[in-house]
């Protein structure tokens, strides 16, 4: 028998609203899927076909994903309700390889281009589909991106460590002025602080910014001088390799521009500059 009482307690999603998540709309809305061409990669022509499925089988819905989450229940109920679901997962994974082979025969590309195989896995992961587009440095520094409306967005957020991104910008442009770094030397910790603080003023005018940063974490870093912890160091080094190996192996979802790791606390967050 099912439990009366993990159906409360999962009563609210029930009456939820189906809706896509933001990151399909985006999908669905993006300009390669609209203009596809003999030219489009596969992971394009993939993403229109399950953008007709959702607009015509699935009305409104993405394919079943054919996974039955556990919960209480008798086997007997629990293993036909499984059932259900992988034969709901098929019929879907059908549709949308059959929309597919009818894309591929409208773009004059080989049927054998994407195999049923790749549509299982699209579809038992549909949900969790993005693109990420990254962006080059230059363009950071430049302010061709949206790096300025990041920035004044974050800072309003009292918990956000965007703080120490602008100061870490500051500091290079303290290095570009001065040519050593707030602190390095001894006796410069105190003299270097409002140099410090002028840099990041500078910063903060220039991106249209009218909040300031904390200035005990601007004492922080001149006091820190240059210093470099073996346990930090340890900690992004594999940070680094973990980001390396998902652009190697293609899995999972890489962090998207900048990352800031907070080590007295250890809270790190990532921002799109």
């Amino acid at each position: 028998m099912f439990s009366f009482e993990e159906a409360i307690r999962s009563v609210n999603f029930a009456y939820n609203k189906t809706s896509l998540p933001i990151n399909i709309q985006n999908l669905f809305q993006d300009e390669k899927l609209i203009n596809l061409t003999s030219n489009s990669q596969p992971f394009w022509i993939m993403v229109k076909a399950l953008k007709d499925f959702v607009d015509n089988e699935g009305c409104g819905r993405l394919p079943v994903r054919g996974t039955l989450p556990d919960m209480t229940a008798d086997t007997f109920k629990y293993i036909s309700l499984q059932q259900l679901y992988h034969e709901q997962a098929a019929k879907d994974t059908e549709a949308v390889y059959n929309r597919v082979q009818l894309l591929l025969q409208n773009l004059n590309l080989p049927d054998d281009t994407i195999t049923e195989q790749d549509i299982k896995v699209l579809c038992k992961h549909a949900s969790e589909l993005s693109v990420i587009r990254g962006s080059r440095i230059a363009d950071e520094y430049e302010h061709k991106g949206n790096a300025d409306n990041e920035i004044s967005q974050s800072l309003e957020d009292p918990d956000s460590l965007i703080e120490h991104y602008i100061i870490l910008r500051g500091i290079e442009r303290f290095y570009s002025e001065y040519y050593t770094y707030p602190g390095e030397i001894d006796e410069q910790v105190e003299p270097d602080i409002p140099k410090l603080k002028s840099c990041i003023s500078k910063l903060l005018n220039e991106w249209g910014c009218m909040s300031s940063t904390k200035e005990d974490c601007i004492h922080e870093y001149c006091r820190y001088g240059k210093s470099e912890l073996h346990s930090v160091s340890s900690f992004i080094g594999g940070c680094v390799s973990h980001e390396i190996i998902k652009l190697i192996t293609r899995q999972y979802k890489p962090v998207n521009n900048s990352f800031v790791f907070n080590a007295i606390n250890c809270s790190t967050e990532s921002f799109k500059l």
